[in-house]
């Protein structure tokens, strides 16, 4: 089965449309708590990880780890996560991307700056913005408070050595 592809380099992860993982009968087979942050500032929960998804290029296979969520369109974001792994060389003059898995190296035109017309006309999609994908974990906000709780017990330890006083300078 083919499926629309977006390579976002604004995207954090990877994401699978929920309809198309249900069509090609895949279910997320591990859990998670993070939470993705959209280009509109929305945040919206997984409904789950499928650590390894097979996408066929060329004839050849490249295992992917992709979140699974809601879109408003059926389609499949390969993000930041996914051209890291595959260290993904984009060559804008020649408008095209070279992936490398292994001994194999493809070669893919990639399909830039098309209007709304031709998006639609091509994809089906109208509106690309809306998949600008951010990732946010409760890690990084548990290291947020902990930083926060070793700061001010710094401040507490060293409170008699901060200056109090403002020095007008010449």
């Amino acid at each position: 089965m083919s499926i629309t592809t977006i390579i976002d380099t604004g995207a954090a992860c990877s994401v699978l449309d929920a309809k198309i993982a249900q069509k090609l009968g895949i279910k997320p087979d591990i859990n998670t708590n993070e939470c993705i942050i959209t280009a509109d500032g929305g945040r919206h929960k997984p409904l789950g990880k499928v650590g390894d998804l097979p996408i066929n290029l060329a004839n050849v296979v490249f295992g992917s780890e992709v979140l699974v969520m809601n879109l408003p369109n059926n389609v499949l974001i390969l993000g930041m996560d996914w051209l890291s792994r595959y260290n993904a060389q984009l060559d804008l003059k020649a408008k095209n991307i070279t992936i490398t898995n292994n001994n194999n190296r493809i070669i893919l035109p990639l399909h830039m700056n098309e209007s709304t017309t031709e998006r639609k006309q091509n994809y089906g999609i109208t509106d690309l913005e809306r998949f600008g994908i951010g990732k946010e974990s409760k890690v990084i906000y548990k290291l947020t408070n902990m930083t926060d709780a070793i700061l001010e017990e710094v401040i507490k330890k060293y409170a008699d050595q901060q200056v109090n006083e403002s020095i007008n300078l010449p």
